[in-house]
């Protein structure tokens, strides 16, 4: 599974001022404007109030310089935000030089979009009025995701499947490379969370390292990996530079394309773990008790290790060194006794998704359901 960070929302250059994290938490990714566009900001809302107006509250001069501007959203996965005809569908649109980057490091399905932007925090003011809180940082978040279910390059199939598009249409006509990806219906890894969606600002979600400014990143030590390679970042200009402790982004490109580890897939499970599934867990999983765990490797041969809380490689000798061990099976399959969150009966449980399993145990952990292994097991 490829992992593609794509930047989106007005920067420096085009909107010049910060997407909003609004006061309840919602993450306003703001269109930068675009020839291409076939909305204005005045028929994007947000609850009612218009983004222009938004805008207009946050910084009056570039709500006048974008009043007659032209955009699109992207991703186009919500339908609230603007008057979307009966077929409209979720979608990423992507075009010229952009899309032809995606296709050259051969994006493909099953591959997961993690938008991010430029973003600030805002409060209201006396007057209620929308207003950025005057020593907040600017942050590189992350805000909406995209898992690919399909991508459509025939040009007269998109141009008579999805006439509601006039962005589409737009593309087509000025540009060599075009895809439209669209989402798989539910997550791949996760019957019970969608395959696209907003997310809401939580700290993990922030890119950004603290104390910097908003181009220079903190990323897990997995990014390290000899086996991680990030497009735009394979050098000593950017990416990790020797003796610094953060990532440098570029500044160049809309999507970074990552191919990388299972440690890269448990890494995107944590951050689009939604409220719904949290929920399931909360109700599936309530009964505390010793419970063998049989571990099944996926393809790859990886199994989720409880000491390690990590999807990592079978290792029989390592696993019977291990206190929570219990047996090995043809080398491949390692039986694993510990304290779990689990519906009677209690017998035993068949780990066969390695990732979807650290999803479920660390969530556990993070809620104190279990004890860590270090508290004796």
């Amino acid at each position: 599974m490829k992992v593609i960070l794509s930047r989106k929302g007005f920067d420096m250059k085009h909107g010049k001022i910060p997407s909003p994290i609004l006061p309840d938490g919602t993450l306003l990714l703001l269109p930068r404007p675009d020839d291409a566009g076939f909305l204005r900001y005045d028929e994007l809302f947000y609850q009612g109030t218009s983004y222009l107006d938004i805008i207009r509250q946050l910084n009056p001069s570039i709500a006048e310089e974008l009043k007659d501007a032209r955009c699109f959203p992207s991703p186009d996965i919500s339908p609230d935000t603007y008057s979307t005809p009966k077929d409209w569908k979720p979608t990423f649109t992507q075009y010229g030089p952009s899309e032809g980057h995606l296709s050259s490091q051969k994006v493909s399905v099953g591959d997961i979009f993690l938008f991010f932007g430029w973003f600030r925090q805002t409060t209201y003011d006396d007057q209620h009025q929308l207003t950025y809180v005057s020593d907040a940082p600017d942050l590189h978040i992350i805000c909406s995701y995209l898992q690919i279910g399909s991508i459509i390059k025939n040009k007269n199939f998109i141009l008579k499947k999805y006439t509601w598009n006039k962005l589409v249409d737009n593309f087509i006509k000025t540009s060599k490379h075009y895809s439209v990806y669209l989402p798989t219906k539910k997550l791949s890894y996760n019957n019970k969370q969608d395959g696209f969606g907003q997310l809401v600002f939580a700290q993990n979600l922030i890119l950004t390292k603290q104390g910097l400014p908003y181009h220079k990143w903190i990323l897990p030590d997995l990014f390290r990996q000899q086996d991680v390679t990030i497009s735009y970042h394979n050098n000593y200009t950017n990416g990790f530079i020797p003796g610094k402790d953060y990532f440098q982004s570029s500044n160049i490109g809309q999507e970074f394309v990552i191919n990388g580890t299972h440690d890269l897939r448990a890494w995107v499970c944590r951050l689009i773990y939604n409220k719904a599934v949290i929920s399931s867990l909360e109700e599936d999983h309530n009964i505390l008790g010793q419970v063998t765990h049989i571990n099944y490797p996926d393809s790859d041969g990886y199994i989720y290790c409880r000491k390690h809380n990590k999807v990592m490689k079978v290792d029989g000798a390592a696993c019977k060194l291990c206190q929570c061990f219990s047996n090995l099976i043809n080398d491949h399959s390692v039986e694993c006794y510990w304290t779990d969150y689990l519906p009677e009966p209690l017998e035993f449980c068949k780990v066969k998704d390695p990732t979807e399993e650290f999803k479920r145990v660390n969530w556990l952990l993070e809620k104190q359901f279990i004890p860590k292994i270090s508290e004796g097991n």
